[in-house]
């Protein structure tokens, strides 16, 4: 099986196009497709067939984290293309380090004290995504993005995450002032969730540079690079899965090259491309299927590999 995962940027700003934002691209083998519409995306799957495509019991330990893999980029993207993110209200969370961050396990135990004080202190705090980042000096930052039951007061939340991370980190005066950011995530229906995905997308799931030691140039452990808090309050999206036949999903790439024409990798999209997930309005990629003999298998609200 030989694998390969591109991410697409911008689509044309004007046209039924605009929706799509982003692209994961796996090649595989096989004749067998699966497509899954999520609130923000649509995630197409070539499933290999054949004597190669048995199950087999296959049992592994996760080996040492030193980056964002590109396995790791697709789950994540799928993730964040199955949130409702209009169903809760939402702040973007950013806390970063001064001169001094230690190894990487100090930078996760603060991280999670850092969640056990917000739950703490915001009753209504529901569900979060966390991902960590490696700024250009080399020190590490996080981005959160915390869903809430309701609205909390913006001015207080952010001197609350000011002062609190700061307190943790035991940052100095001048961190205090600038060590953190808050921002709400605005999205309605539309061009609004195309906008938020792509925003999403460049600060969630960007690729990066690995944690180097400066000293030795050894690519150094991180540990896991997102994750997810209390899975469960995620307002998470109905997911809805069906077949495709290998016609259709022919012509459902050559709709895509043709919409997407001036993305970077959509328009080189051919159906050698075994697998994709679009990223964008639900409304607009649900166009892309018109006439194509879809025949539905499942209805869910959790993710799914696809």
């Amino acid at each position: 099986m030989v694998s390969q995962t591109e991410p697409v940027g911008n689509t044309p700003g004007e046209g039924d196009g605009a929706g799509l934002v982003h692209a994961i691209i796996s090649a595989r083998l096989g004749h067998d497709v699966v497509a899954v519409m999520r609130p923000c995306g649509l995630g197409v799957k070539v499933r290999s067939v054949g004597p190669d495509s048995t199950s087999r019991d296959v049992s592994w330990t996760r080996g040492t984290v030193r980056g964002f893999s590109a396995a790791s980029r697709r789950r994540m993207m799928g993730k964040l293309a199955s949130i409702e993110w209009d169903a809760m209200p939402c702040y973007f969370v950013t806390l970063t380090y001064h001169l001094e961050w230690g190894r990487w396990k100090d930078w996760k135990r603060q991280l999670r004290t850092f969640r056990k004080r917000l739950e703490r202190t915001y009753p209504t705090f529901a569900a979060a995504v966390w991902k960590l980042e490696a700024q250009r000096r080399g020190a590490p930052h996080f981005h959160v993005a915390a869903f809430f039951v309701r609205e909390v007061h913006l001015p207080t939340f952010r001197a609350w995450v000011s002062s609190t991370w700061n307190t943790i980190i035991g940052g100095s005066a001048a961190h205090l002032r600038a060590g953190t950011q808050v921002k709400p995530t605005r999205n309605t229906s539309g061009p609004g969730v195309t906008k938020l995905m792509g925003y999403l997308g460049k600060y969630l799931a960007k690729r990066q540079g690995s944690f180097v030691d400066p000293h030795t140039g050894e690519v150094l452990e991180t540990g896991r690079i997102w994750g997810l808090w209390n899975q469960d309050a995620m307002p998470w999206g109905e997911l809805v899965a069906f077949d495709l036949c290998w016609q259709d999903y022919l012509t459902l790439t050559r709709r895509l090259r043709r919409w997407g024409q001036q993305s970077r990798y959509l328009s080189k999209l051919t159906g050698q491309w075994r697998g994709f997930l679009v990223l964008g309005d639900s409304g607009q990629l649900w166009q892309l299927l018109r006439g194509l003999d879809t025949q539905r298998v499942e209805h869910q609200r959790q993710p799914d590999p696809c």
